[in-house]
């Protein structure tokens, strides 16, 4: 046997899980990390916007409480893109590559939380979502088809037809 090798003989493997896993420890996982830092953001926004034992203050936690167990979320149109920079800061201080993952309708978006307010953009016109994405370049990946041959239009001229 090497030094860095160990075998453990025993006749049961249950006994030893229960003998041995009981001084493993599991730390969380980064989604839970995020999550509990978002719901502490959120409730310190509620501390700073909303007096004690208002009402409001309390309908607003006991939604944070809901939101934050709801497995698919919606857009809560509750802070500014500067608020949701800034709450974002420290999550992307401790995990750089943190990603960010959304749907707009059927079109799924994957990107890195640190791209929001710089590369990627959400807006709203006629009550509908608008996400604005820019680049320097563009590749396509398996298939083929006749976008690759799009010469884009200005932004002004598209932003036109999404009003209408």
């Amino acid at each position: 046997m090497e030094e860095w090798e160990l075998k453990i003989h025993q006749s049961s493997h249950a006994r030893y899980f229960e003998d041995f896993l009981k001084f493993v420890e599991y730390h969380q996982s980064m989604p839970e990390i995020v999550k509990t830092q978002v719901i502490q953001m959120a409730q310190q926004h509620i501390a700073e916007t909303y007096q004690e034992e208002s009402p409001e203050r309390q309908q607003e936690e006991e939604y944070i409480e809901a939101w934050s167990n709801t497995p698919v979320r919606e857009m809560q149109e509750k802070w500014t893109p500067e608020q949701v920079v800034e709450a974002s800061a420290p999550i992307i201080e401790h995990q750089p590559e943190i990603p960010l993952k959304l749907k707009l309708d059927h079109i799924d978006v994957k990107a890195m939380l640190s791209d929001f307010g710089e590369c990627l953009h959400i807006a709203k016109v006629n009550g509908k979502y608008v996400i604005v994405i820019e680049g320097d370049s563009f590749t396509f990946e398996k298939g083929v088809s006749p976008v690759e041959f799009l010469k884009p239009e200005p932004l002004d001229e598209v932003l036109k037809k999404i009003g209408r």
